[in-house]
């Protein structure tokens, strides 16, 4: 279904957003890609991948995917659960596990989605901020030589698929001895959990300092600036958040301030495993579940959002303002999504002191009190990925997320196996027609004209 909604709708956004602008241009360029290609993800007619079963030669194809990480549903699945294995099982070791998760104030939303050094610089202080209030508990407690691992994932949207740039913070709810030269291996100490003034302490200091921040951004900058066509639809995007905004009460471990707002309840016990990994899964997921969107019989688009709202829960929408809501979340080329800090950075020394597999003896650090939680880093399963990288084979990820061995035979039980990828256009064309199959995929529709109102008056007889 989505296929068919931006199908319909792509050429008529393109051709609006050209005339909303003054130099004529629309959209930029990495967002017209994104939407095209996710058009072309998962059809046969752009290749494939020909898989045979070698006991009964019984035959399929796998079409091709966009891998792109905006708009497609699947492609932005499949990097979820790739990243959420590599992090399980080459990043995280065995300790808990603490998710904080940080919201701005829509006044800095639109210049943290427009402006990706900038998010990166509030990225930092938060960190710090973040980083700095765990050290200082340690050190309070008589550990001083203490570091901090920190995985960042950067969201754009928010449940009803409004721009709204947030962070969640997935760290060891502690910190890392720093090892002696003679040891191999880095000593986790736990820490006790935040309270809520600590939360709101610790929300305050970021608040500040990303106040300071973003006067320095903003002096020198004029208000009036003309707004292109993404301005404009991340600016009609956001008032469509405020619509949803609604008064929260505060729980355990949250803060608000200033429209900002810390939340730190989320918290994993060290065994929990395939809990960090479904963590990590939502950190590294998508704007658009497809479970969640639905066609009315009046052709309107109905998107589920995850709370009730002012008394509804579903979103309606025309399709070509389903594509304009995803254009918005289209990330810019370039920029990372999932931030390492600290001792899980590539260029820490500690990294492989702490990391999984990164040495085989786990040692301990001296400690001032026997009282103290210590929790020592342990190695985990052996993971699933190829070594020296995050990617996971198709078959054996979906294995692992679904629990399906899609290269068992569905006749014989035999075992399937790639036997050739065809990429070549004539080449594809000959076989699809050789099989009765559309060698030609579905066009695009035109652009379609707006209504316009008639500029004179029909008199009454």
């Amino acid at each position: 279904m989505l296929h068919e909604v931006v199908r319909e709708n792509l050429e008529t956004f393109l051709a609006q957003a050209r005339a909303r602008t003054e130099h004529g241009f629309g959209v930029p360029r990495f967002v017209d890609e994104e939407l095209r290609a996710f058009l072309r993800c998962g059809l046969v007619n752009y290749g494939f991948a020909r898989v045979r079963c070698g006991t009964c030669c019984h035959e399929f194809f796998v079409a091709f995917s966009c891998k792109r990480r905006g708009v497609c549903p699947s492609c932005s699945g499949r990097r979820a659960a790739e990243c959420a294995i590599h992090l399980v099982d080459k990043v995280f070791p065995t300790t808990p596990t603490r998710m904080w998760t940080l919201t701005f104030p829509r006044r800095l939303r639109f210049a943290l989605a427009k402006d990706a050094r900038l998010a990166t610089t509030i990225l930092g202080i938060w960190h710090r901020a973040l980083s700095s209030s765990y050290r200082l508990s340690a050190k309070k407690e008589g550990f001083k030589a203490t570091r901090t691992g920190a995985v960042t994932f950067v969201h754009r949207f928010a449940s009803n698929l409004a721009l709204n740039v947030h962070f969640h913070t997935v760290m060891p709810d502690g910190v890392f001895a720093v090892p002696a030269p003679d040891e191999e291996r880095a000593s986790f100490i736990a820490q006790p959990p935040p309270k809520t003034e600590e939360v709101e302490r610790l929300l305050a200091r970021v608040v500040l300092r990303v106040t300071r921040c973003m006067s320095k951004y903003f002096e020198g900058r004029s208000d009036d600036e003309a707004l292109d066509a993404m301005d404009a639809l991340a600016a009609a995007s956001m008032e469509a958040r405020k619509d949803s905004d609604v008064e929260r009460r505060q729980g355990r471990q949250e803060a608000f301030l200033e429209g900002f707002s810390l939340h730190a309840a989320t918290h994993l016990h060290a065994n929990d495993r395939a809990g960090l990994e479904r963590l990590c899964r939502y950190g590294a997921r998508g704007p658009l579940s497809l479970g969640r969107l639905t066609k009315g019989d009046d052709g309107k688009i109905r998107y589920t959002m995850k709370r009730v709202i002012r008394g509804k829960q579903d979103l309606v929408m025309t399709g070509l303002e389903l594509v304009e809501k995803l254009a918005v979340l289209v990330p810019p080329p370039r920029v990372n999504l999932v931030r390492y800090h600290g001792v899980f950075a590539p260029g820490s020394k500690l990294r492989s002191m702490v990391v999984p597999g990164g040495v085989a003896v786990a040692t301990a650090c001296p400690k001032p009190d026997e009282t103290k939680s210590e929790v020592a880093v342990g190695r985990p399963p052996k993971p699933v990925t190829r070594d020296g990288t995050s990617y996971i084979d198709w078959a054996a990820l979906l294995k692992h997320v679904f629990k399906i061995d899609i290269l068992a035979c569905a006749k014989c039980g035999g075992r399937m196996k790639v036997i050739a990828v065809i990429e070549q256009p004539e080449v594809v064309a000959k076989i699809l027609g050789h099989l009765g199959m559309p060698t030609v995929p579905e066009g695009i529709a035109p652009a379609r004209v707006p209504p316009r109102q008639l500029d004179f008056e029909i008199d009454a007889v």
